[in-house]
């Protein structure tokens, strides 16, 4: 019997027959990868930064800050991106949360953040930003050098006293455990960072310029989603009359998806909508609402709606039939 509980998120009652074969097809997230790729002119948004920086001195923000804010705009609005596949079943994530991965220093010895940034949707673009804000200043504050997370410690100690037999079956525990339904220990969650909306990686951070990469996803976990972000590119500009006029800014983020989750038509839809929040950051200032958060379909929803197809089409067959009598009657 499938268990259809956990305690991170909810069963999807919504998925199409056809969807449920997918995880029997691709059992794992490494068969079903996805790789979309999108360049943005982000322009407004760099000035949308510097604007706000001027007006808000008491609250400065970045632009890796506000792209964070629009992927949680996206995801929002478009539930179905925070969706995960365990156990052949599929399910909706209780909360929104990223994992932004940037090293704290470029440096060999310098860590690297793996704590969870957890967003409300309804809040408003200045909390969103302070979240993020004080998350970027801890890892900052935290130090460039070697110093040890939780995960870190944890690992450490399970490796310096246990053997090797033991270890794997700890982690054959965790991944049953993860995989049937019963999630993992939630304060594992938060340490690992890799029970997340998305996974976010600025590879600026690390050194690497004028290089286009997609990232892997994890078997571990339930992160559907891996993105990263690409330096942002100056364009100069020259008009008809070769006058110099205002520089044009690039992005380009590369996705990759677990297919399993959503079909390439609802994705595309999707980073399109975070490409015009780029290009209309002033959008973000505008709070969510309930209405512009799609409904979630419940046990009893969905049971009401196959009991409503069902009776549809028993009638249905029954006009077909009367409809054939009719036609016998005359001849």
């Amino acid at each position: 019997m499938l268990i259809k509980k956990r305690n991170d998120a909810r069963y999807c009652y919504d998925v199409p027959a056809y969807n449920r074969f997918f995880p029997y097809l691709m059992p794992r997230r490494c068969d079903s990868c996805a790789f979309y790729e999108i360049e943005v002119d982000v322009t407004e948004t760099v000035k949308f930064v510097r604007e706000w920086n001027k007006e808000h001195e008491e609250l400065p923000t970045r632009l890796s800050s506000v792209l964070l804010v629009a992927m949680m705009r996206m995801i929002a609005t478009r539930p179905k991106l925070n969706r995960f596949i365990a156990n052949k079943l599929t399910w909706q994530r209780n909360e929104i949360s990223l994992l932004s991965v940037v090293k704290r220093e470029i440096s060999e010895k310098s860590t690297e953040s793996s704590m969870p940034i957890i967003f409300s949707p309804l809040v408003p673009f200045e909390e969103s930003i302070k979240i993020v804000e004080d998350y970027i200043k801890g890892i900052k504050e935290a130090g460039g050098g070697s110093e040890d997370t939780k995960a870190d410690q944890m690992i450490e100690g399970l490796f310096k006293f246990c053997p090797s037999w033991l270890i794997k079956g700890f982690i054959r525990c965790l991944l049953r455990s993860d995989q049937k339904g019963h999630g993992v220990l939630k304060s594992w969650r938060n340490t690992d960072g890799l029970h997340t909306s998305m996974v976010v990686s600025q590879i600026s951070s690390i050194g690497m310029k004028n290089a286009r990469l997609f990232h892997h996803l994890y078997e571990w976990g339930t992160t559907s989603i891996f993105c990263v972000l690409e330096e942002k590119k100056r364009i100069e500009m020259v008009g008809e009359n070769g006058e110099k006029l205002p520089p044009k800014y690039m992005m380009s983020f590369a996705f990759t998806v677990d297919e399993r989750i959503c079909d390439g038509y609802y994705f595309v839809k999707s980073i399109n909508l975070f490409a015009d929040l780029l290009k209309h950051p002033e959008r973000l200032l505008v709070p969510l609402t309930e209405a512009d958060i799609p409904h979630f379909m419940t046990r009893a929803e969905y049971k009401a709606e196959q009991k409503a197809k069902k009776k549809a089409l028993k009638e249905q067959k029954k006009a077909l039939k009367a409809k054939a009598r009719a036609a016998k009657t005359q001849k």
